[in-house]
């Protein structure tokens, strides 16, 4: 594509590198119609779809890495030191080194939520037919592949800190909590009335929690896999949350347009901050 042509794109999906100094974003669009080309002709090409790598202290786009095609981005992850970048989108997973920007393997596999290990030596990924696959990222080889004991429509997946755990989002509001190490799963539980948009262990992984489409976010005691609190005040979905470094804040974004900060001992709200 002609540089020159202007552009009108879109952002998808943004994630952080570990030391974060980078930040990746799927960007998708379509460039301005060229004067001697027929709109019906234009409308006919594809857009394109391109993983855009920020240098955040310069405020610049360091890179793009280009070979999504059909859909742009789904979802990216970063490896735990920061090497590798995974993106996932139409049925495929590539793994890109961030070093070079170079595509170093493209898996293929419908994967609804990836996520590294925390020692960076497997990729772990929830897909179709109910199925939880790991591949190690030496070789990019499959190391096991396992499916869970009902049909499961996994939206989110997370790794606790210490790798043995993988816990599962649902459709159907569950959560799915599986032994990496047996590659089985372990207990289901029923978490929220509607689909699970975001799970997430704290930096201890004495903690877990969930953010549902029924506006509300769980948090789990780990050891017996109990709720611990259950958050409710925002008026929509609840999109995505996290744990503060020092594990007594969660912080949490909805469709409601608000940011909201919570207590993780008593669950009572802090303040929150409405968006534009």
């Amino acid at each position: 594509m002609d540089e020159k042509i202007q552009k009108q794109f879109y952002f998808g999906v943004v994630e952080f590198s570990p030391d974060g100094s980078l930040i990746a974003a799927g960007e998708f669009g379509w460039a301005d119609r060229p004067r001697d080309v027929s709109k019906e002709e234009w409308e006919k090409r594809a857009p394109w779809y391109e993983i855009a790598l920020w240098d955040v202290k310069e405020r610049r786009i360091r890179t793009r890495l280009k070979g999504h095609h059909i859909v742009g981005p789904s979802e990216l992850r970063f490896d735990p030191e920061g090497k590798l970048l995974a993106s996932v989108g139409a049925g495929e997973i590539k793994i890109w080194r961030v070093q070079d920007a170079q595509l170093v393997s493209t898996i293929q596999y419908d994967a609804d939520a990836i996520a590294f290990t925390p020692d960076a030596k497997a990729l772990i990924a929830i897909g179709p037919k109910s199925s939880l696959k790991a591949w190690d990222t030496s070789s990019w080889r499959e190391r096991w592949s396992t499916n869970f004991s009902e049909e499961t429509d996994g939206t989110s997946l997370a790794v606790s800190p210490g790798g043995k755990l993988a816990l599962v989002g649902t459709r159907d509001g569950e959560i799915v909590i599986c032994d990496l190490q047996k590659a089985l799963e372990i207990i289901r539980l029923k978490a929220h009335l509607d689909g699970v948009r975001h799970v997430l262990f704290s930096r201890s992984g004495k903690w877990a929690a969930s953010a549902g489409k029924d506006k509300r976010i769980v948090i789990w005691t780990t050891d017996r896999w109990e709720p611990w609190r259950v958050l409710d005040g925002h008026t929509d979905e609840v999109v995505s949350c996290i744990f503060g470094p020092d594990e007594k804040i969660l912080i949490s974004v909805g469709l409601d347009k608000t940011i909201r900060f919570w207590d993780t001992a008593t669950g009572a709200p802090i303040h929150g901050k409405r968006g534009p």
